[in-house]
């Protein structure tokens, strides 16, 4: 965990560059000026400047762990998080997608009123769970709940990338895509591809 007020005052700060977002993810910072993106509004991983998110291993997103994000788009948190702490994504305001994988009504987690920026994001969750995000406290007050399956990407340079589809979903993948997973449940789903690429797991 990080203390409260750490970078209290910090405001010269320039770049935060990390090495693992998960980990980043996990920390609980005390107050919004524990988070060094209070002040500086980006994060980089590895020297590149991150727009988009996908969480892999993490069991908690920590309180302000994305506290004032201005850059980042999308995010996407796997089922094995089971907290998510307050205001972890407040102010972030380029964020539009939420992609989520609990499919069971008790494991997803409880959130609070200031979790997302609710009214500018739409919530991407898997096949046949939409009702259920409808019932439950704040998730219900996403601007859009999306019901869909996750297709898998697996990219020539191996950063594997998702999507969530539905029946009658059409998409174009470029350049580097080594395979697709679609699965079964997709009925009608148009791909346009170019070099590089072949189908599998349908």
């Amino acid at each position: 965990s990080i203390g409260i007020s750490a970078f209290y005052g910090c405001s010269g700060l320039t770049i935060i560059n990390i090495t693992d977002l998960d980990k980043w993810a996990e920390i609980e910072f005390g107050d919004i000026n524990a988070n060094p993106l209070y002040f500086n509004r980006s994060l980089y991983l590895n020297g590149q400047l991150v727009t988009e998110v996908k969480l892999n291993t993490a069991k908690k997103i920590g309180s302000y762990a994305f506290y004032n994000w201005y850059h980042l788009t999308s995010v996407t948190i796997p089922n094995s998080v089971n907290k998510i702490g307050k205001s972890a994504f407040q102010y972030c305001k380029g964020l539009t997608s939420v992609y989520v994988e609990w499919k069971d009504a008790d494991k997803i987690p409880s959130i609070s009123s200031y979790v997302f920026p609710y009214s500018t994001c739409s919530l991407y969750v898997p096949s046949g769970t939409k009702s259920i995000y409808q019932g439950k406290e704040y998730w219900k007050k996403f601007k859009s709940i999306v019901d869909g399956v996750i297709i898998t990407i697996n990219n020539m340079d191996d950063s594997d990338g998702s999507i969530i589809a539905d029946n009658n979903t059409s998409f174009t993948l470029y350049d580097n895509i080594k395979s697709i997973s679609v699965p079964k449940e997709l009925e009608d789903v148009t791909i346009t591809y170019t070099r590089n690429f072949e189908k599998a797991g349908v």
